[in-house]
Order: C-alpha cells, then structure tokens, then sequence
C-alpha cells in the first residue's frame, strides 16, 4: 500500500511540474531583454574616417572588380572596446591608407547583420576577419 501512494504522489508531483513549465510567464526572456536594449541604444555607425562598405554582399562585389580581400570588421553598439578601435585606431592615417590600399573595408554591426556574424562564426567582438578570392 505504502508503494502504491508513492507512486501516486510521484505522479501527481510530475504532473503539476508539467502544467506549471507549461504556463506562460510574464517574465521578459534573456532574448527580450537583448531586444529592448538594442532598441534604446543608438545605431553603431561606422568610423568616417575610412570608406567601409554597407553590406559583406557590396564589399565581395567589389572585391572581384578589385581583385582585393574583403576585410570584415565586426563590432557593436555595447562593446567599448569597439568603440575604442573607432575612435584610436581607425582614425590612424597610417591605418586608414593600409586599410583601403591593400583591403574592399566593411563594418558590420552584430546587432544588426546577425545573419553575416554566425555565417564567420564570431564569438566576441570587436573581431576582423579576411575574405581572399
């Protein structure tokens, strides 16, 4: 007897478990939050100090007329340290001339080309990557 109550109190204990994962909650996920902040922070616009090119798909075209390697630097609007590339390294005119003699530049916000950031799996930015012919 003892046996069978267990069994019955395990099984109510595993059903009330399932209803309640179940339910909705009114909780905001990891992935709203993310959401939500992205909307109240301004857009990252890239350094003006360089041509960069809109999209990986325009910087690639440009690449076959050019013959250059395309040069992915990814970056966000919540990453000081991209905002410090912006601001020191990318306003070099020593870097700047290398960048758009030897590169077709493109700066790619994670936030909002998400689709480019998995397809060169970037796990933390900022990050650069290089795209030969």
């Amino acid at each position: 007897m003892k046996n069978i109550v267990m069994i019955a109190v395990g099984f109510l204990l595993a059903s009330i478990f399932f209803w309640v994962s179940r339910v909705p909650s009114d909780r905001p996920t990891y992935k709203d939050a993310a959401i939500a902040k992205r909307a109240t922070e301004p857009p990252v616009q890239p350094p003006s100090s360089i041509r960069w090119s809109r999209t990986y798909a325009e910087a690639l075209a440009l690449s076959k007329v050019s013959g250059k390697p395309v040069l992915i630097h990814f970056s966000g609007s919540s990453c000081s340290a991209c905002r410090k590339m912006d601001r020191v390294t990318f306003q070099d005119p020593e870097v700047r001339s290398r960048i758009e003699q030897a590169f077709e530049p493109v700066y790619v916000n994670v936030g909002e080309d998400e689709e480019t950031a998995i397809r060169f799996d970037v796990a933390g930015i900022p990050a650069t990557h290089l795209v030969a012919q």
